[in-house]
């Protein structure tokens, strides 16, 4: 079972998401904010992969993945899906060199997320 640490601003999203990861066997920690999902990431050594929107209020998830980029080793190859249904992919220029990250447009089904998490998680998942 993976720890999967998730952040969106709309709840019926996140509990959506965290449904679909639950279903699939894994821990899903879910938060409103990438502030916060920093914080649990911090806490949470065993963490295989950041799911977060990417625009929230606070940190949002473009924010959250340069902070993990410069931050310590272990965040900086962290896998991170971010998630849009606003952001079109091709914005995502900088973040799409990164071959620890991919972008998933919403609204996605559950067999899209989970090929995504195989992808970058490997076996942790």
């Amino acid at each position: 079972m993976a720890v999967i640490v998730l952040a969106d601003d709309d709840r019926d999203v996140r509990s959506f998401i965290k449904i679909i990861i639950e279903d699939r066997g894994d821990q899903c920690l879910d938060f409103s904010n990438g502030d916060d999902a920093l914080d649990a990431l911090r806490k949470h050594s065993d963490a295989a992969l950041l799911i977060s929107d990417i625009s929230m209020p606070a940190s949002d998830g473009r924010d959250v993945m340069q902070i993990l980029r410069n931050g310590p080793p272990r965040f900086r190859t962290l896998p991170v899906i971010l998630i849009s249904g606003l952001v079109p992919e091709q914005s995502m220029d900088e973040q799409l060199k990164d071959p620890k990250y991919r972008f998933l447009g919403k609204p996605f089904l559950p067999n899209e997320l989970y090929e995504v998490m195989d992808e970058l998680m490997g076996d942790k998942g």
